[in-house]
């Protein structure tokens, strides 16, 4: 989908260049700047603190990261969802409600076609 409207974009004018005012839009999409660097756009580490003591904080090891794959896909949701335990999972419920609103809808998403 994302490759369809960088080149719906791309194709929409010939005599113009059609990134001129969107160059951050055309980072992510079509250069792809933060999607694979290797550096995540969020770096979570776990540490633990004792309640007595709080300069004795100890990492657990766990980590996770973060990246706009992660995002588009909304699997941050799902990572989130593990880190902060709330009652009744309402991340994972906000999850669902985007996927049912923007993927499964019978409406159009006007994102995935240019517009005149």
């Amino acid at each position: 989908m994302k490759d369809d409207i960088a080149n719906d974009i791309e194709y929409s004018s010939v005599n113009r260049d059609p990134w001129k005012h969107f160059s951050t839009l055309k980072a992510l999409m079509r250069d792809r700047i933060d999607w694979t660097t290797g550096k995540p756009m969020i770096n979570i580490e776990v540490s633990y603190c004792n309640n007595t003591n709080k300069n004795s904080c100890e990492s657990t090891g766990d980590q996770f990261e973060i990246n706009a794959k992660n995002v588009q896909d909304g699997s941050i949701f799902e990572t989130f969802n593990e880190l902060w335990k709330e009652e009744g999972t309402p991340l994972l419920i906000k999850k669902d409600q985007l996927e049912d609103s923007y993927i499964n809808s019978k409406v159009l998403n006007i994102l995935n076609h240019t517009w005149e």
